[in-house]
């Protein structure tokens, strides 16, 4: 459980850092004397408490520190057992998050354009409490589940805790922020702002491009369902589920999910959803059995291996193309040197500081959709690396080298935008991109393993 711990310690101080880096961000500080700050604090303290505020910020507020009470508990308390410990560490770490969230909006005082709030630290205080409560409930079997991960298990196991833990972390964005549907009337009137779409393909986009864009997303974010469902719950002895049962599981998933989201004030809910994810589910149903014939017959010999590193190189040049493709659209590339130095220096912002004072729900909706835009890329360039690098020495070069690839290119896609006055360039989307490319390169040389060539060997004779 030593592992665990790391990885739950690891979590817990990630999230801790980016609270306060996105609380401060983009680092304007003002000139303020202490007396004036402790009369600002004072005004605030003197305000009468209102519960005020949108559901949605509270619930961003609660659930950027859910994370931080669960893996912080989890750092302490996994593998071991025993209420007293529990209850002490419990309460440590509650107070901690509320120390942290204290520091931060004190500092937001010193902050242009950051308002100190009260509400701020109650909600996260909350959310950290939730995530304490949920570990001293689940903890112990979470961390069982993650322990089947690190260990020495083969790639079929390994493939699916990946895409269990993928489905389960889709539920959760999909139900975000979390602004339940409290009458009958609420439902109603989020029908009649058309957020409710019954007939497909209905949707006012402001372009096709914007379309297909939110097609494809939608279509890339169920291709991980599909392949869960290719493997859950299939009989013992088989490599994969029956196909159609396999699409039907996965449908079904996405149905519920879709169902769920009629729950949600602010959520989008459209039956063209289900049927753009039903085709990504195709298609990730598709793949895994593909994969799972593959690796079955796969002896990592000669011209099998170099035929196989062709198709992923054809594959992951095709996919960077179409993000470019993307990316660049609609074309309208300028050669005014003025406007491109102004462009270049906008580009170089301090990371996320452009998406302060907009919905921060918003903002990581479309970080999010970013990431996945990339993480096919960085699978993609894996598959490639592992087929084309059969020696222990080269293939550690080679993720070396694809993880530099997977970044020039998203540095080069996003420069390019500099030269479009309809897009928005931003170093941000770089540092998103890559990773979501990253991860995706992570998880899936985890997830692989072709035999070396004295691997195979041994394993003839």
């Amino acid at each position: 459980m030593q592992t665990v711990r790391l990885i739950h310690g690891g979590i817990a101080l990630a999230t801790a850092l980016f609270i306060v880096y996105g609380s401060w961000v983009p680092f304007q500080f003002q000139r303020m004397g202490t007396d004036a700050a402790l009369e600002h604090l004072r005004l605030i303290l003197d305000e009468p408490w209102r519960w005020r505020g949108s559901r949605a910020d509270w619930a961003i507020n609660g659930l950027i520190t859910l994370p931080l009470g669960f893996c912080s508990l989890g750092a302490l308390l996994a593998g071991r057992r025993g209420s007293l410990s529990a209850t002490a560490a419990g309460l440590l770490v509650l107070l901690g998050s509320l120390c942290l969230s204290v520091t931060v909006e004190l500092g937001q005082l010193w902050l242009e354009g950051r308002v100190t709030s009260l509400q701020d630290v109650a909600a996260q205080t909350i959310g950290a409490a939730g995530g304490i409560i949920g570990y001293l409930i689940g903890g112990h079997p979470f961390d069982e589940w993650a322990a089947e991960f690190v260990s020495e298990r083969g790639p079929e196991d390994r493939t699916q805790w990946v895409l269990q833990a993928y489905v389960v972390g889709l539920i959760g964005y999909s139900m975000l922020p979390l602004d339940v549907v409290m009458s009958p009337g609420e439902l109603a009137r989020k029908f009649d702002s058309g957020r409710i779409e019954l007939i497909p393909f209905t949707y006012p986009y402001p372009s096709l491009l914007d379309a297909l864009y939110g097609y494809a997303t939608q279509a890339i974010l169920a291709v991980p369902v599909g392949m869960l469902g290719g493997i859950a719950y299939r009989r013992p002895g088989d490599q994969t589920r029956p196909f159609l049962d396999a699409v039907l599981w996965a449908v079904g998933v996405l149905i519920a999910i879709e169902a769920a989201q009629l729950l949600i004030v602010s959520r989008f809910t459209s039956t063209t959803d289900v049927l753009v994810g039903t085709l990504g589910a195709v298609v990730g149903v598709a793949v895994m059995r593909r994969l799972s014939v593959r690796h079955s017959n796969d002896h990592g010999h000669g011209n099998d291996r170099v035929n196989g590193a062709v198709k992923w190189f054809v594959a992951s040049a095709a996919y960077a193309a179409m993000l470019a493709i993307i990316s660049w659209a609609p074309y309208d590339f300028t050669d005014d040197r003025a406007l491109i130095q102004q462009r270049l220096e906008a580009f170089q912002s301090i990371p996320f500081s452009q998406m302060h004072g907009g919905s921060d729900i918003h903002s990581l909706f479309s970080v999010i959709r970013l990431a996945v835009w990339f993480a096919p890329l960085g699978a993609l360039v894996a598959m490639f690396v592992v087929r084309l690098t059969a020696p222990r020495v080269a293939r550690p070069i080679g993720f070396v080298v694809a993880a530099t690839t997977i970044a020039g290119w998203a540095l080069l896609l996003e420069l390019g935008q500099v030269l479009l006055p309809s897009r928005f360039a931003d170093l941000t989307d770089v540092l998103v991109g890559v990773a979501g490319g990253w991860i995706a390169l992570l998880v899936t040389a985890r997830l692989v393993h072709l035999p070396t060539r004295a691997e195979q060997d041994s394993k003839d004779r």
